[in-house]
């Protein structure tokens, strides 16, 4: 890390006001600074334009500190902490630095940060804390998105389970897995119970409540066996006999078949006893009284007969205690079962009501809990959004999560920085503005001109001291009339300004420039030439303001129109002089070439002809003082005709001959034979080049 010395011990403490923005490129070159930034740090503009935004960076600050604010940028997320940093002259002062990258058409192209006053609290335990983390008390103490924190095991359980970056989509899914698990859970236990309890329920039917139906049976038809061998035995019939006869035959097969389905049931050692024991008296029963009793009804043995019928109910009443003792098992088996299935659903009502009850814990409680947090967030969000739209950008926003309110939140904190960083630098721009402009009207004033400012779209005007002077009003004047920048100009010079306004606001002239007459105070009407150019105001797409200067040209414009008054008079003149002058000039030439056909000698002809072109000449003259009033009034014209160049030259050597030899030089004609013979002009002003030379 880089060490910026000297350093002392003296503070620099910010005002409430202060506020020191700077931004920098990808690689943290200084690309900005404000005012307040290079005043606070002593350095020059120059100094720090293009320099590491290390070289304010205080020896007492912590790597740590730095590492976690790139950790931040790199994530795309704005930063805030408190930082100590370093002046030019190495002193110190404390800041609350709020930094976060810079985009621009969506682009990431560099950092902006806004630094204000840090409270007196803040920077104690600021200073606390980075020098424990300098001393190398990392484990009790670290940075944290900017913000000093001690780890616990909460924190530590945070950073490696990763919670903090759970979306809230994310855990929707796991509280909804969880659920879904836990019902799962409680039905699958919920189906095992029903399962547990019909296979129960089809023991006891099928162990216990059929061959209980069976010993019922049993009981039944050797009841009716006895009582019908008894009815035989007793009144001997034959018709009797025979029916009776099949029927307990009948009943035998019938309790042989029912025994036969009880033995093959689900029996408990006790019953298997008590079914021995029923055979063998079954067994005894059709031995000793069934079977001879049949025997003796056949046989018609009376004497055997009633031997039976006493036997009958000592053989009989075992069966019965048998099927009894049976009937009571089955009962008591049924009892104990029941008792069974009433102790598991009790465990599994238990089990069912833990795992609903854990269900509530373990998935509505910590739902609450992120419902709860959500809604705090976003009241946070809403109380933010209502400070950042009441001009506050100096709000410290909490951020202890990742997930889509934290970044909300963090987007609402660079959102805040931006702002704050662009009002800042819009009210610097403006002051400098105004600064400029105070400097720019001092100056123009001190020339004598005025100064003007037009809102472009109200066509309302602001005016200079200066321009209220010129035209003899005050600024109540104005005000009281409600005057807009139109309703001043002289009707008939309206029209022509208007134009050449809109043809500045479109573009097509590079400066508005026009000179109209602007209606004094006393109702007269002065010439102004007026100067402007649209300037923008910081706070509009498009230019809405125009500024600029007028000059009082009222004087100079009263001069033209003097001069062009008595320019008219000379023009006037000239050509009444010329008029007087060319009449009788054109009655000599006409003579002259009267002359010139009569009979003359060769000298007479040479002087004669000398005096025509003379002639020729004077009108020659004439005509260029006229051509003068014509230039002046801008209605100079050139006659075009074709002539041959060497006569026109020859006549001005013949004009020119009296001089020469006079001065006694040899004159001669000579033409370049890559000159045309034939060309087309006004002649007469051609010959007027060589002769003014010649001349």
């Amino acid at each position: 890390m880089k060490i910026n010395l000297p350093v002392t011990d003296v503070e620099y403490v910010l005002n409430d006001i202060d506020s020191l923005i700077s931004t920098t490129d990808l690689n943290g070159q200084i690309t900005h600074v404000n005012s307040d930034f290079i005043r606070i740090t002593g350095y020059a503009k120059d100094e720090l334009i293009g320099v590491a935004h290390n070289i304010v960076r205080h020896p007492d600050m912590p790597v740590e500190v730095f590492e976690d604010m790139w950790a931040s940028f790199k994530a795309g997320r704005p930063w805030s902490g408190i930082v100590k940093n370093r002046c030019k002259n190495g002193s110190f002062y404390w800041v609350i630095a709020n930094a976060t990258p810079l985009y621009e058409n969506n682009e990431w192209i560099g950092y902006m940060s806004v630094r204000t006053k840090a409270s007196a609290e803040q920077i104690k335990l600021a200073s606390t804390a980075y020098q424990s983390i300098r001393a190398g008390n990392v484990a009790k103490l670290k940075i944290q998105d900017g913000k000093i924190v001690r780890p616990t095991w909460f924190t530590k359980l945070k950073k490696v389970s990763k919670l903090h970056y759970f979306s809230i989509e994310a855990r929707m899914v796991i509280a909804t897995t969880l659920m879904s698990i836990l019902l799962l859970g409680i039905a699958s236990l919920a189906y095992l119970s029903l399962n547990n309890t019909n296979d129960s329920l089809r023991s006891i039917y099928h162990d216990r409540v059929v061959p209980m139906s069976q010993l019922g049976s049993i009981r039944e038809l050797l009841l009716q066996n006895r009582l019908r061998l008894t009815a035989s035995l007793v009144r001997p019939d034959g018709g009797i006999l025979v029916n009776y006869s099949a029927a307990i035959e009948q009943n035998n097969t019938d309790i042989d078949s029912l025994y036969k389905a009880y033995m093959q049931t689900q029996m408990l050692p006790e019953e298997r006893l008590l079914i021995t024991q029923f055979s063998e008296d079954y067994q005894d029963y059709i031995d000793q009284v069934m079977q001879p009793g049949l025997m003796a009804l056949r046989t018609n043995n009376e004497g055997l007969a009633r031997h039976i019928i006493g036997m009958q109910s000592p053989l009989y009443e075992p069966l019965d205690r048998d099927i009894d003792k049976l009937m009571q098992l089955q009962v008591d088996v049924v009892k104990q079962e029941h008792e069974s299935l009433e102790l598991r659903f009790e465990k599994y009502k238990i089990i069912l009501m833990s795992l609903i009850i854990g269900a509530i814990f373990f998935v509505l409680f910590p739902g609450i809990l992120m419902i709860r947090g959500i809604v705090q967030q976003f009241n946070q969000a809403i109380f933010l959004f209502k400070q950042i739209g009441q001009g506050n950008y100096k709000n410290h926003i909490k951020i202890d999560r990742r997930d889509e309110i934290g970044k909300v939140l963090e987007s609402l904190k660079g959102m805040q920085i931006k702002l704050g960083f662009d009002r800042e630098l819009v009210t610097e721009q403006t002051e400098e503005l105004l600064r400029n402009e105070q400097i720019w009207k001092f100056a123009i004033e001190g020339s004598g001109d005025a100064v003007w400012d037009l809102n472009v779209k109200t066509q309302v005007v602001s005016y200079s001291p200066r321009w209220l002077e010129i035209l003899g009003y005050s600024q109540d004047d104005i005000v009281a009339a409600d005057t807009n920048w139109g309703a001043m100009i002289h009707p008939d010079d309206f029209a022509g300004v208007k134009n050449i306004m809109k043809e500045y606001l479109a573009g097509e002239t590079p400066i508005y420039l026009c000179e109209f007459r602007l209606r004094c105070k006393d109702d007269s009407y002065r010439w102004m030439l007026s100067r402007g150019t649209l300037v923008n105001d910081g706070q509009h797409e498009n230019p809405t303001r125009m500024i600029g200067t007028t000059t009082d040209i009222n004087d100079r414009k009263l001069s033209e129109e003097a001069g062009y008054v008595s320019s008219r008079a000379k023009s006037a003149f000239l050509a009444n002089m010329s008029h007087e002058i060319r009449t009788p000039m054109n009655g000599v030439v006409g003579m002259v070439d009267v002359l010139i056909q009569t009979q003359l000698t060769d000298s007479q002809m040479k002087m004669v002809t000398v005096i025509r072109e003379s002639a020729h000449n004077q009108l020659s003259i004439i005509n260029d003082i006229l051509d003068f009033s014509k230039i002046e009034s801008g209605k100079l014209d050139l006659s075009v005709e074709a002539f041959l160049l060497e006569d026109v030259l020859q006549s001005v050597c013949v004009l020119l001959d009296p001089v020469a030899v006079e001065k006694k030089v040899d004159l001669s004609l000579y033409l370049d034979p890559e000159i045309p013979l034939l060309l087309k002009g006004d002649c007469l002003r051609l010959k007027q080049i060589p002769n003014q030379f010649g001349g």
